[in-house]
């Protein structure tokens, strides 16, 4: 290669002028310029040096016999079309310093079947392998460079907590990925990165492979071996009770959403503390019946509210009463405009909501 053919200015490649295979950039330059090697069709490898942080959009569109590069371990992006139309180009080793993949970057790379992560995974600072992930998906090659890179992914997170929480690609994509292929051993590899998989999010697996076989079976194999028959009943009746806001609570709970005091065996709410709009007062604080609401407890002109709960009280949509309520205070409800009744069967709460205007429903 002659020094003229190869245009170096201020440390930076500007453009190549030559035909010859393979270019190797001299060390000290930093800089491979937008364009510099573009539509150089002759050119089958290209060294750079390690001084080289930055390569420009296009600087090798259209190489298309480019069959080998190295991408210096300092380099932060792969610009945009940097490599688009490079037809012959096999393979890629990512910079230990990548942070992005620009838009077609590898685009018409029709031979590109291997995504190399760096050999020192330690050094490697990527914020998010799932760029590369999204990046390959539905090109030609997809299913090859996704494995290449599951296979290298899951060698490297192994035994690395702190390293799997920085460059985790989300399970949902790589099951999803393993539903379409019907790769049992894709999702078993994945599991084995964790102690265990929630059931929640394990049961949405089962369900989105409903029509994939091997997955399928794998996924019910691994839930009967780490749930029992009751972990799991018991696991998705307290997300119904959650879902429902029926799970029970103690006096230390209702005294975070109400104020109240207790006589006897009874309770006497006499202030909402919650922002929620929907809302539901208990039959029982405890062992306290709940009798009876007392003057502004929920209403938007208590003294001492915050803006904030002020807004919130005027937004009151729905409340559930429950039967035990014998006594509400006249101004209890006073200024929430929205608010519906939802009583069964007490006479009581049905006049009071008649005479104040408040729809109920039962």
């Amino acid at each position: 290669m002659s020094d003229k053919d190869l245009v170096i200015i201020n440390n930076k490649v500007m453009c190549y002028r030559g035909n010859d295979e393979n270019i190797v950039v001299p060390q000290g330059v930093t800089c491979i310029r937008e364009d510099a090697f573009y539509n150089c069709v002759s050119i089958e490898s290209v060294t750079l040096p390690e001084t080289v942080t930055e390569i420009g959009v296009l600087a090798f569109c259209n190489c298309t016999n480019l069959k080998e590069i190295n991408l210096p371990n300092k380099v932060k992006t792969i610009n945009y079309s940097c490599f688009n139309g490079c037809f012959s180009l096999e393979k890629v080793v990512l910079p230990y310093d990548l942070r992005l993949i620009c838009l077609n970057a590898f685009t018409d790379c029709k031979r590109l079947k291997h995504i190399i992560l760096p050999e020192n995974i330690t050094s490697f600072k990527f914020s998010s392998l799932k760029v590369i992930w999204d990046y390959f998906t539905g090109t030609e090659h997809a299913v090859a460079i996704k494995c290449s890179f599951l296979k290298q992914y899951f060698h490297f997170v192994k035994e690395e907590t702190e390293l799997k929480r920085k460059i985790k690609v989300s399970k949902k994509n790589i099951v999803k990925f393993a539903i379409e292929l019907d790769d049992a051993e894709i999702v078993k590899n994945l599991f084995s990165l964790y102690k265990k998989i929630q059931l929640d999010e394990l049961d949405a697996f089962i369900n989105d492979a409903d029509k994939s076989v091997s997955v399928l079976s794998f996924l019910l194999e691994y839930k009967n071996s780490k749930y029992s028959v009751a972990d799991q009943e018991y696991f998705w009746a307290t997300e119904t009770e959650k879902m429902l806001g029926i799970k029970e609570r103690n006096i230390s709970d209702w005294k975070k959403i109400f104020g109240f005091y207790t006589k006897n065996s009874t309770a006497v709410i006499t202030k909402y503390k919650s922002l929620e709009s929907v809302v539901e007062v208990p039959e029982k604080i405890g062992k306290y019946v709940v009798t009876g609401i007392s003057e502004k407890a929920f209403s938007a002109y208590a003294q001492r509210l915050t803006d904030k709960e002020k807004i919130s009280r005027k937004k009151l949509e729905h409340i559930t009463l429950p039967v035990t309520i014998n006594k509400i205070a006249e101004d209890a409800f006073l200024g929430c405009t929205l608010l519906t009744f939802h009583s069964e069967g007490n006479g009581y709460i049905e006049q009071y909501a008649k005479k104040h205007n408040i729809p109920i429903e039962k």
